[in-house]
């Protein structure tokens, strides 16, 4: 990790050069800090609307597939 910090500039945490395997770990340093700035509460309402996606994304497929079945 901390060689990954070495390739962050100075502009806002922007890598300066794409350094294949160490590119995926910034990322993994992103994700702490944003898990570290939310509040739990924030987080919750986040994980509710990710699994209300998904519920509407499957009744969409099921809704497709059965008017498939129908015709």
């Amino acid at each position: 990790m901390k060689n990954a910090m070495s390739w962050l500039g100075k502009r806002g945490g922007k890598a300066r050069a794409a350094v294949p395997g160490e590119m995926s770990k910034m990322g993994k340093i992103g994700g702490r800090a944003r898990a570290a700035s939310l509040t739990p509460e924030r987080r919750k309402e986040i994980a509710r609307n990710a699994v209300a996606a998904r519920n509407a994304k499957r009744a969409a497929n099921k809704a497709t597939v059965a008017a498939k079945d129908i015709t």
